[in-house]
């Protein structure tokens, strides 16, 4: 386990003396360790924004997803804050240290601990990734979030259970390697693309949680699938997944 202790900016310096620390906690693993569970609010159903090693923190330290944070522009400072209680972030980059689609890699391990604030239980109807925590990570100290954050706060419905549950999660991999790939999870389908192919894969996690039959050419599933895709490239468009700066498509 490596252990960074992290205040998130703007307005850091200022808040030092009066906001809580915000400390995260990196894994090897894809369970939440039962001491720490006990006394958390755990997300059952977390997922990374990409397994690959590096990706995934660096989409929490700037709430962006792999293909647009850019390590010039960090949302997140080392400086360590003074405040009386503390943030406890614990998670993994992939679930099994492979870059891969498949939810033995892309769902990681989630809790968040902050005593006297958060009410440990297990949320199991929530959808969450690494670039989730943080915009809802400042919403809990109080702090503007930076423009050009792709990620949700959801600090509401962790706090309270207030708000609208995200419908999707989407996730990347491979990224300009042979093989690339996207994903996005909504419910209890999953869908798999290449970024600039048609080809799927989709599954059922409610029946197939192994992800054994792939149903991406079943008849039967053509409308699931067809709608998937279709979520799938709206991911891509509001991500800007695809497009440079100027928003030219991509070619491979």
């Amino acid at each position: 386990m490596t252990r960074r202790t992290i205040l998130l900016a703007p307005l850091a310096l200022a808040a030092q003396s009066v906001r809580p620390r915000v400390q995260i906690l990196w894994i090897d693993g894809s369970a939440v360790p039962e001491e720490f569970g006990r006394d958390s609010v755990v997300f059952p159903r977390a997922y990374t924004c990409c397994p690959a090693a590096g990706l995934a923190r660096r989409a929490l330290e700037t709430g962006r997803f792999p293909h647009a944070a850019r390590p010039a522009n960090p949302s997140v400072t080392s400086l360590v804050g003074s405040g009386s209680d503390t943030i406890t972030v614990l998670t993994a980059e992939s679930g099994n240290g492979e870059d891969s689609p498949f939810q033995r890699s892309v769902l990681v391990p989630l809790a968040i601990r902050w005593p006297g604030k958060l009410k440990p239980r297990v949320a199991n109807d929530l959808l969450i990734s690494h670039a989730d925590l943080l915009p809802t990570l400042l919403a809990f100290l109080g702090l503007t979030p930076p423009e050009g954050l792709q990620g949700r706060d959801l600090s509401k419905l962790i706090e309270g259970g207030q708000g609208e549950l995200p419908d999707s999660v989407y996730a990347e991999g491979r990224l300009g390697l042979p093989g690339e790939w996207r994903l996005v999870v909504r419910g209890y389908d999953k869908l798999v693309i290449r970024p600039q192919e048609e080809a799927t894969r989709l599954y059922n996690l409610a029946d197939d949680p192994k992800e054994e039959n792939d149903l991406g050419h079943d008849r039967e599933h053509e409308l699931t699938r067809d709608s998937m895709v279709a979520l799938a490239r709206q991911w891509m468009r509001k991500l800007g997944d695809g497009v440079d700066p100027s928003g030219l498509r991509l070619r491979n």
